[in-house]
């Protein structure tokens, strides 16, 4: 398991409250990482098995591969018709802190159903990647070429 929280939820803590953080971490069992450059690459986000959080960008770049994703609605949101929270009707949410685990339990359960859902919604997020590097070169060199 690997906590790894949005890079700036923690950048302003001090350091006894970081090293309690730290102190959670259990070798080969529980990864605490409050800084590295795997926050920033998708290291993490491309091996999970799932998502559990709250509303990210990166909820998307996860689901360029469809997989389980669970959310928590830890301020009592009225998510359901709210255009804010639209990734949530792609996964479970928990209602609270004593839902998590099985809202965790049902993205599993449910994924199969959720696939077609999720790749939908990656592509209207994204639009059509496939081709990108090839549209993308030839932009730069026809940019280049009327400088």
């Amino acid at each position: 398991m690997v906590f790894a929280p949005h890079v700036r939820a923690f950048e302003n803590l001090d350091p006894i409250a970081r090293a309690r953080w730290l102190e959670l971490a259990v070798p080969e069992h529980i990864a605490v990482d409050l800084d590295s450059p795997k926050l920033f690459d998708m290291s993490y986000a491309r091996a999970a098995d799932i998502y559990l959080g709250d509303m990210s960008s990166q909820l998307y770049e996860f689901l360029a591969k469809p997989r389980p994703v669970a959310f928590v609605n830890a301020h009592g949101a009225n998510w359901q018709d709210d255009p804010r929270y639209a990734g949530w009707h792609l996964g479970e949410v928990a209602s609270g802190a004593d839902d998590v685990l099985a809202a965790v339990d049902r993205a599993f359960e449910r994924h199969p159903d959720m696939i077609q859902r999720q790749a939908k919604a990656t592509a209207f997020a994204f639009g059509r990647y496939d081709g990108a590097i090839k549209r993308a070169s030839y932009q730069l060199l026809h940019t280049l070429q009327s400088l």
